[in-house]
Parts: structure tokens; C-alpha cells; sequence
């Protein structure tokens, strides 16, 4: 896997993959930040069905099945913390973990932008984090043959 970071949210996945029992595990954080791309890099694009109508596949058989790990990955905190984490619904008490993930810190910034061979100077990367707040997916469209200057006004 080439993963910057992540490693706390990894350690994770792997403990809910390893367990014996049913996981309903949702990641979530703000848009762009990588949740998405955590999973397939962790469980490299290998998924048995992508799947919509959790209340009732979940409640109605995927919990009583020792194998099942179901991992529901969204942007919209407030209504993942809502729906989800505080419901008294169909999902109540059900959801057997969280993974919320954050933008990178400056230095994971500055590892993304390396492996990607995009050179910034360390004043730039301070500019770029304060722009773009850690978000990978910003990052990723930066052209390592252009300034920065030119790279954050072509992306803001």
C-alpha cells in the first residue's frame, strides 16, 4: 500500500477485519480527504458488492452474520452523526465502530507532495496547507511543472 499517514486508521481496519464477530463500521470526514481511497488501498478494490439500504440489510441479515465487515464511508458528518451515531432508529446501538478522517498534518503534506515529485519550498508548503487545508485530493492536482503561484490560482 502507498498510504501517507493513515497508519492510526489502518491499525483499525485491520482490527475490524480481524474480528469474529459482525462490524458496521463507518468512516467518515469533511469531502476530498481520502476516505474512499483508504478503503480500496486497504482492502485493495477486493469487495464482495458495493451496497445501498443499510437499515434493512443490515438489520435483517448482515448482523447475524459472523463474517459480514460492512463499512459505510460518507461526507456528510453532521448527518452521519445524526442519522447514525445518535439515531434512535433502525440503526441504534448497531454501529460497531468509527474512523473519522482527517486532512493531513504538514508534514504528511509535504510526504504526499514528494512521492509525487512536486516541489515546493517549505514557506510554499505552509501557503499550500493554509489554502488548501491538508486535502489530498488538492494536493493530487497540483502539476509539478508549474509554480505554486500558478498551481493555487489554476486550483482556487
Amino acid at each position: 500500500m502507498n498510504l501517507i499517514g493513515r497508519k492510526k486508521e489502518m491499525r483499525e481496519l485491520q482490527r475490524y477485519y480481524d474480528s469474529p464477530r459482525p462490524e458496521l463500521i463507518i468512516v467518515y470526514g469533511r469531502r476530498r480527504v481520502g476516505k474512499t481511497y483508504l478503503i480500496k488501498e486497504f482492502f485493495e478494490n477486493k469487495f464482495a458488492f458495493y451496497f445501498t439500504g443499510t437499515v434493512a440489510f443490515w438489520n435483517s441479515w448482515a448482523s447475524a452474520v459472523p463474517e459480514i465487515l460492512f463499512i459505510g464511508c460518507g461526507s456528510a458528518t453532521s448527518w452521519i452523526t445524526k442519522k447514525l451515531f445518535q439515531n434512535r432508529g433502525g440503526l441504534h446501538n448497531r454501529v460497531t465502530g468509527r474512523i473519522y478522517l482527517s486532512p493531513f498534518s504538514l508534514g504528511e503534506c509535504e510526504e504526499f507532495c514528494k512521492s509525487r515529485k512536486i516541489e515546493m519550498t517549505r514557506y510554499q508548503m505552509a501557503e499550500s496547507y493554509m489554502i488548501f487545508g491538508g486535502i489530498p485530493y488538492y494536493l493530487n492536482l497540483f502539476d509539478s511543472g508549474l509554480s505554486f503561484i500558478t498551481k493555487a490560482i489554476a486550483l482556487v
